[in-house]
């Protein structure tokens, strides 16, 4: 059974409406609103096991308005088990929850709530290990809001235009006007008729159409590495097929991978140097990976000892300005951190 196949028989045992769910355009990635989350805590799993979830007093606050590095920010965290029906305990995790001036829209006043709502949506969702299945939180992103509740709202917005008195009155259809026969067109080439005839899907011919393209675009970098977004964008190929191809080519040895998570990029084969390390990717890659780390509860100090412990570098900068970082290492220093971070908590980071 495909993904798509068993998340729309889930649908139909926690009786999502249709509001409750919908499938995010750019990468195919099915989204939960937030009260679907909620009905999924509250109903038992298929195989009858059932979520228990943090209460108030075990939240654990590591940050309740200080200053950080993208502002004030709230940061709260909690431990969610899934149990049989006989009470064991199956899988328990630990989900973190975070707001801040960045990932808050203007309008929003309340950073406590937001931050316990990502909290119990990535706690649910971890526990019962629905990201496997690529499905998300609304809360985890803007771009995962609702197009269809975006559409309604900028068409309400948008006033009517007023309508004269002479466009409201009832208009003659003009004659029209005669035309000379059209040349009748040159036969098409039998060559160009087969090509026509190959099947198409979702607008890419067949799937060695598809891995054409993406070889293309990969090759179209000179050897830079680049996202799976950038290869969607260049091929026009959606998120979830395109990391099916990206699979094969990298069982089949011609497509390589580096980075974590959202730092995560592709390139071809014997691509994938130190040369192709540039200072954004670094950037980017880095960015990311500190930022997953502090969620986890990782303090900044902490960060820079797991750098200095895998580099031989106070800072990440020096690191790279030095040449002794590599994406390897960034990897190596994202699991240490997360390893700790497990230790000290007893359970699965998410």
């Amino acid at each position: 059974m495909d993904n798509n196949t068993l998340f729309r028989e889930l649908a139909k045992h926690y009786k999502f409406t249709e509001g409750d769910w919908w499938q995010h355009r750019q990468s195919g990635n099915w989204i939960l609103s937030h009260s679907a989350v909620l009905k999924m805590s509250c109903v038992p799993t298929p195989e009858g096991n059932t979520i228990v979830l943090p209460n108030m007093g075990e939240y654990n606050w590591l940050k309740k308005g200080e200053e950080g590095v993208f502002g004030r920010e709230v940061v709260v965290g909690g431990t969610f088990r899934l149990i049989d029906k006989d009470r064991n305990v199956i899988r328990t995790v630990v989900a973190w929850g975070e707001a801040n001036p960045q990932n808050l829209s203007k309008s929003v006043s309340y950073p406590n709530i937001m931050a316990v709502k990502r909290m119990i949506d990535r706690g649910v969702l971890g526990v019962l290990a629905f990201n496997q299945l690529n499905i998300y939180s609304a809360v985890e992103a803007e771009t995962f809001s609702d197009p269809k509740q975006k559409v309604q709202a900028q068409v309400q917005a948008q006033p009517k235009p007023a309508v004269t008195q002479q466009e409201a009155q009832p208009q003659k259809a003009p004659r029209p006007v005669p035309q000379p026969p059209k040349p009748k067109a040159p036969p098409v080439p039998q060559a160009v008729q087969a090509e026509k005839k190959t099947p198409e899907v979702n607008g890419v011919k067949s799937s060695v159409s598809k891995r054409n393209l993406i070889l293309s675009a990969l090759s179209a970098d000179k050897g830079q590495m680049i996202t799976r977004i950038a290869i969607s964008t260049a091929t026009g190929i959606e998120g979830n097929q395109a990391a099916e191809i990206l699979r094969e080519l990298m069982e089949e040895g011609l497509v390589v991978k580096e980075g974590v998570r959202r730092g995560t990029r592709y390139g071809l084969a014997g691509s994938a140097s130190s040369v192709s390390f540039t200072h954004e990717h670094f950037n980017d890659l880095w960015r990311d990976t500190v930022n997953s780390l502090t969620r986890m509860g990782l303090e900044y100090t902490r960060v820079g000892q797991l750098t200095r412990e895998v580099t031989g570098h106070d800072t990440a900068v020096a690191a790279f300005n030095a040449g002794d970082l590599s994406v390897d290492k960034i990897e190596r220093i994202y699991l240490l951190g997360q390893n700790w971070a497990a230790s000290k908590l007893g359970g699965v980071q998410v």
